[in-house]
């Protein structure tokens, strides 16, 4: 997920003669003595598993891991597993730094995507430890695995599942006579003016948790990719093939752009607490992910629904799911095995009912979710939607920040469609031949 507010830093792939140097580093300061796969089962004395957590437990959704150690810790006597949350704003940077020099956790929490790739060469491949089974039980394992095939390696352990999806407000809506969420453009158009008929804020976007208050780009864009294009088609636009200022892409973001123009949001899109207003019951709808949800219904209670954003020319048909983070192992831990097992309890039956207690979104099936955000795993697992990532996990740090930068601008009229793509495109193709010639895969699996 990268809902939480770094992207990824610029550290690129390394060459063989840094990983080299730095591995000779290492060894001339007393460090560990090779650069290579950690397998070491740790001693039979007292152990600490150290677990570096991007941000704070509570503030990012993961606070059911404070009771997923404390099982641990119960089950393991002579272990502690020390959480130490690290700044978010350089938080993979300093990951990568660590791992290289040997001086990193033993487990780290990871994102899929473009987070893990550039991860890859340190971590260890948990199949050794971590039965197939296990692995092909949990969703979206693919999207941590080796060219999304978990038989041939796998890198980290998802422990939630994500959506990017929408809420709504069931009493503005029975106020405003809209009997069901809108399923495309054509009919978020004619419910907004049935909302703005009784004095209603029709749609919000983003939340100030995560991302800039009021600009949820990141969210809206996978949504407008997906309508656009086939999951394996998203491998195209990721490699420059198809280009970001495609007239498909331009078409979709001129259509949102249409609802704002309509009316739909406030004129102050950008800048407002899209939070506040939801949670006060000023807006029928606002754009974020399943996260939010112990916000929202704290607020709206039994009157508070999840929708598919209707971000679409035809009636939406598809879903953006992606176990956004995951726990992986450092190559170097001198406690390997120790540590693949913490990775694994993370996905055991008890501490995915502690998730699930907590609002969150289990990536076991034999754990039901709770409330609202249950529904998302029941349309997602009714075979109505086409699942796809999110595409933001995906997209080069430069290109990240021209789609935060462009696409409010576009959806609010600063500037054309055209011209904004145009822009997130130079920013795609002034990148290293490098770092544009990726293939993950998506659609393979």
């Amino acid at each position: 997920m990268s809902l939480r507010s770094e992207r990824l830093p610029r550290l690129g792939i390394m060459s063989r003669r840094a990983i080299g140097t730095a591995c000779a580093i290492v060894i001339g300061t007393g460090g560990l003595a090779a650069c290579g796969s950690g397998g070491g089962s740790g001693s039979s004395g007292p152990v600490t598993l150290t677990v570096w957590q991007n941000g704070n437990l509570q503030d990012t959704g993961f606070g059911f891991m404070t009771g997923v150690v404390k099982n641990f810790e119960k089950a393991h006597p002579n272990v502690t597993v020390q959480i130490v949350a690290k700044p978010q704003d350089n938080y993979f940077a300093l990951l990568q730094t660590a791992l290289i020099s040997h001086n990193g956790p033993d487990v780290a929490d990871v994102y899929a995507g473009s987070y893990l790739t550039s991860l890859i060469p340190y971590l260890l491949n948990l199949n050794q430890y971590i039965s197939a089974s296990t692995r092909k039980s949990l969703a979206g394992i693919a999207y941590y695995s080796k060219d999304g095939n978990t038989d041939a390696a796998t890198y980290a352990i998802p422990s939630e599942d994500q959506f990017y999806n929408m809420w709504y407000n069931k009493a503005l809506f029975a106020k405003a006579g809209v009997d069901s969420p809108p399923t495309d453009f054509a009919q978020m158009a004619a419910d907004c003016k049935k909302f703005s008929a009784k004095g209603i804020a029709a749609f919000a976007d983003g939340s100030p948790t995560f991302v800039t208050p009021g600009q949820g780009a990141v969210q809206d864009w996978s949504y407008l990719a997906g309508a656009s294009y086939s999951v394996s088609q998203w491998n195209s636009i990721l490699d420059g093939s198809i280009p970001y200022n495609s007239p498909a892409l331009v078409k979709e973001i001129s259509s949102w752009a249409s609802l704002y123009k309509a009316g739909c949001t406030s004129k102050n899109f950008t800048t407002q607490n899209s939070d506040q207003l939801f949670t006060s019951g000023k807006v029928a709808m606002v754009m974020n992910y399943n996260g939010l949800y112990p916000t929202y219904s704290k607020a709206l209670g039994a009157n508070l629904g999840v929708m598919i954003p209707p971000w679409s020319a035809t009636p939406q048909h598809m879903m953006v799911e992606l176990p956004g983070a995951g726990y992986a192992v450092a190559q170097a831990s001198p406690n390997a095995k120790l540590a693949a097992e913490f990775v694994a309890y993370t996905v055991s039956a008890a501490s995915q009912k502690l998730e699930a207690a907590a609002g969150g979104l289990p990536v076991v099936s034999t754990v039901s979710a709770k409330g609202a955000p249950a529904q998302l795993l029941t349309m997602a697992h009714s075979g109505k939607y086409k699942l796809y990532p999110m595409f933001d996990n995906y997209m080069q740090p430069e290109v990240v920040a021209q789609l935060d930068n462009q696409l409010p601008q576009a959806f609010t009229g600063q500037e054309s469609a055209q011209a904004a793509l145009t822009n997130l495109e130079k920013a795609f193709t002034s990148l290293p031949s490098a770092e544009r010639k990726v293939n993950y895969h998506l659609g393979s699996g």
